[in-house]
């Protein structure tokens, strides 16, 4: 495979992604044990971009760094990143720092995960409350040819907003207050 930029490998599956990683840092095939290290890596959730850097440190690299495009830019962006973490977590350069470091890169990328399936729940959970209003709002509704009125009580527009609630949903209140009326009178 003819690679001319290092992202083009990004898009490979996981074993794809490595080998060709081994063939453009260290110039062979993955042994077994590092194929199974570094897909453990990547299923553990670090980045590509952390395993060709650690590759690119590994003692077996290829000196100087091969010159494919987003390479050079690729590892210092990670060194850059690594240093950061140093400096801010630890207090010396030590094996146990770098593990340190790569625990905290995977918690990081578990609260991301943890983050984005509460905001799909949360977004889940908002659409089903809002058609419960929506529901709500068309049965208190009179229907034409009812003589009875809507009974705005069940959901506070009586008259008087609930008080405790924030300016927006005041406003919230309000507007539908003034559209409940509107239909009421429509249907008068």
């Amino acid at each position: 495979m003819a690679i001319e930029n290092i992202y083009e490998i990004f898009i490979l599956q996981d074993e794809n992604f490595i080998a060709e990683a081994f063939h453009i840092l260290l110039g062979r095939e993955p042994d077994a044990q590092g194929m199974a290290y570094y897909c453990g890596r990547l299923a553990a959730g670090f980045s590509r971009a952390s395993i060709i850097y650690q590759l690119s440190q590994s003692a077996e690299a290829i000196s100087p760094i091969p010159p494919l495009s987003g390479l050079a830019p690729l590892i210092a962006s990670e060194r850059h990143s690594r240093r950061w973490y140093r400096r801010f977590f630890t207090t010396h350069k030590s094996s146990a720092s770098l593990q340190q470091q790569d625990h905290l890169d995977m918690v990081l990328k578990g609260l991301r995960r943890a983050v984005q399936e509460e905001n799909a729940r949360s977004t889940e959970l908002l659409r089903t409350e809002l058609e419960k209003l929506q529901n709500r709002m068309d049965a208190l509704l009179v229907q034409p040819g009812q003589t009875t009125g809507i009974a705005t009580e069940n959901i506070g527009l009586d008259g008087n907003i609930p008080a405790g609630l924030s300016a927006s949903a005041r406003s919230f209140f309000a507007g539908l207050k003034t559209a409940t009326k509107n239909k009421h009178k429509e249907l008068r």
